[in-house]
C-alpha cells in the first residue's frame, strides 16, 4: 500500500481553487432529508472554521447518498484540514459518517420539531418559499 504524503503547498493551492462548500448547500437527499449546513472545528485549536474557509465539492453517489470532500482552513492557527464525509438520507434525517484514527464515527441529524411542523404547514397551504418568492407546491 502506498503511503499518503501531503504536500502543504499543493494542498493550499487546491484549497484556493475550490469553491466554498456552503455554495453547494443545502443538499437534498430525498425523502425529506436535507443537509442544510456543514461545520468543522479545527483539530489543532478546537475552534470552528468559517464557512467560507471550508472548501471542496459535493458529489451525489446515488439517490439519498452524497460524499462531501475538501479542505478546511483555520483562520486562527492557519492549519489546513482534509476531510471526507458520507451523508445518507433516512426518513427526514441525515446520517453523517467519517473516519478518525480511533475508528468510524456517525452523527444522526434529526430535524427539529419546529422544522417538521414548518414543512408540514407549507405543504398544507400549498406554498414553498424559494429564494424569498412564493411558488406553488406541486407533488
Amino acid at each position: 500500500m502506498r503511503s499518503k504524503t501531503i504536500n502543504a503547498q499543493a494542498l493550499a493551492y487546491e484549497w484556493s481553487l475550490s469553491a466554498p462548500i456552503a455554495d453547494a448547500l443545502p443538499v437534498d437527499l430525498g425523502g425529506g432529508s436535507v443537509l442544510p449546513a456543514l461545520g468543522l472545528d479545527c483539530p489543532n485549536c478546537n475552534r470552528p472554521m468559517e464557512s467560507s474557509h471550508i472548501r471542496g465539492n459535493v458529489v451525489l453517489i446515488e439517490p439519498g447518498v452524497c460524499r462531501i470532500e475538501g479542505v478546511g482552513a483555520c483562520g486562527i492557527c492557519e492549519m489546513l484540514t482534509v476531510f471526507s464525509f458520507r451523508c445518507t438520507g433516512d426518513r427526514g434525517s441525515v446520517i453523517v459518517e467519517w473516519h478518525e484514527p480511533s475508528g468510524r464515527r456517525l452523527v444522526h441529524i434529526r430535524p427539529t420539531l419546529w422544522l417538521r411542523c414548518l414543512r408540514h404547514l407549507k405543504k398544507r397551504i400549498g406554498l414553498y418559499r424559494i429564494g424569498g418568492k412564493k411558488k406553488p407546491y406541486s407533488r
